[in-house]
Order: structure tokens, then sequence, then C-alpha cells
């Protein structure tokens, strides 16, 4: 096209520069063509490469324009989810502020009718359960106690009447709280613990000739007793709140009984979970 162009301009030029050739010498009409020619194509050149500098900058602000595009769409999906959270916690407030409030002593006295109280105080201590529950659970991951003891000797004998049963080998103990040493558990925090005993009986026992008797105690007070028939196993598995400091061991019955150890007597126990206890509120 653009030839074709070059070709017809050359022509019309020709024809009128024909009219003037009688007074100008045929070199000089040549030469003033050639100038003609060069600077149109000078001019066409410059064209395309300001369509090629435009055409560039055409698609540096498309891709730019897509970046934005995602930046705006990522944004938009954030504020979505936010608002949805902001949502629930409004629900939950508009909820609580259509529960009736707590009457007063006087309204208390003077009426008579059921009050839509009770329901009321119903639904907002749920409330309150469930967050003081969640804050527990969230506080009860802070310590991590756990243990699982066994006794290493195979026959044990002439035990003292209430002496503990020291389960000399702690295969686990996270939180150091069982000691291998005299037998005894310590809580490290106020909460709620689950225990476990087994025991294994041997061939006879003092006094009673068919059962080893031992027993759970808890800072000096029996918690739970296990009777064990010859070559037998007893277990019990109880769970117990217990404030920190608080004691658990286990204590044979009977003076000069015995057992049998070798990893088939056992005691562990863990903490289910810490109790939570509300920061003091000052001035008050």
């Amino acid at each position: 096209m653009a030839h074709l162009f070059r070709l017809l301009f050359f022509i019309t030029t020709l024809t009128s520069f024909q009219q003037a050739a009688a007074n100008i010498p045929n070199d000089e009409v040549f030469f003033v063509l050639l100038d003609r020619i060069d600077r149109l194509e000078a001019s066409e050149a410059a064209n395309k490469r300001e369509i090629a500098s435009l055409q560039s900058e055409m698609r540096t602000m498309k891709t730019r324009f897509l970046e934005k595009e995602e930046s705006l769409l990522s944004e938009i999906h954030d504020l979505k989810s936010k608002l949805s959270d902001n949502d629930f916690d409004q629900d939950v407030n508009d909820l609580r502020q259509k529960l009736p409030e707590k009457p007063t002593k006087d309204d208390k006295k003077h009426d008579t009718k059921p009050s839509t109280y009770s329901a009321g105080i119903f639904h907002r201590d749920l409330f309150i359960k469930e967050e003081h529950r969640s804050m527990e659970v969230r506080e009860a991951v802070e310590t991590e106690v756990a243990f699982y003891a066994t006794h290493s000797q195979h026959d044990v004998q002439h035990l003292g009447q209430n002496q503990i049963i020291v389960f000399d080998q702690a295969i686990t103990n996270i939180g150091n709280a069982y000691n291998s040493h005299n037998g005894r558990f310590v809580a490290p925090v106020a909460g709620t613990y689950v225990f476990h005993v087994t025991m294994m009986g041997g061939d006879t026992h003092a006094v009673t000739r068919n059962h080893f008797n031992a027993y759970t105690d808890v800072d000096g007070r029996t918690y739970s007793q296990l009777w064990v028939q010859p070559h037998e196993q007893s277990s019990q598995m109880f769970i117990i709140e217990l404030s920190a400091g608080k004691t658990v061991s286990v204590k044979n019955h009977i003076l000069d009984d015995g057992f049998v150890g070798q990893h088939m007597s056992t005691f562990s126990g863990f903490l289910l979970y810490e109790h939570y206890r509300p920061p003091a509120i000052v001035g008050k």
C-alpha cells in the first residue's frame, strides 16, 4: 500500500512538474522529485515509530490495569470476610441487648407474675459460660502434665502398712510432676486430672492369703481401692480436681503384703484441663 501511494504521488508530481519543464532543466526536476520522495519516506518511518510507541504504551497500561484489578479484587475479598465477622459479632450483641435486664429487689417484691427474666438469664448465662469455657480451653494448653511409670522389680514383698508403692521407672514424665524416687505425683497447677492404676497380684498374700489390697491416696485421703487376686490384674481410672501442690500416690493396705512388678503394675496420669481463674478486679 505504501509503495502504491508513493507511485501515485510520483505520477501526480511528475505531471505537475511537466508544465514547468520548459523553464527548468530536466536534471533539476529529477532531483526535486527525489527530495520530496525522501521526505515522505522519512515521515512514514516516523509515523511507524510513533505507532509502535503507542502500541507499547497501550500494552503497559493494560498490564498495570490487570494488576490493579487483581489487587482490588483481593481487597474486596478481605473486606467481605471482615464484614462477615463483624456481622456475626453484631448479631451476638443484638441478641444480648434483647435479653431482659435483671430485676431489682423492689421489682421482685411487687412482681407476683411469672417473669421472663429466668429464660433471659438462662441464655445470658449460657453466653457467659461458653466464653469462660473457651478461655479455659485456651489456658489449658499453657501447662502440659502427663506421666507413665512402672515398677521394675519382679517380686515385691514385705511392704509396710500404708507404705507408698514407688513405681521406679518413669517412662513418660512431661512436666516432671511425678517423682520416681518417692512415688508421689504433685499437681503443678490447679485443674482436673485423670489417673490410672494397674496392680498385679502375687502367689500368696499376708493375712488374707487370697488377694492383694492397694488404694489411691490423695493428699492423705483414701480415694479408691484395688482388690487383686493372685496372678491377676486389677485396674482403676478416676478423674479428680486438684489444687496446686496436692499429692497423689498408690499405697499398700495390709502389713507385710506384696505384689508383682516387672512392668505389670503401673501408675499413670495427665492434666485434662487447667482451671481458669479470672484476674482480680482492683477496688472491689
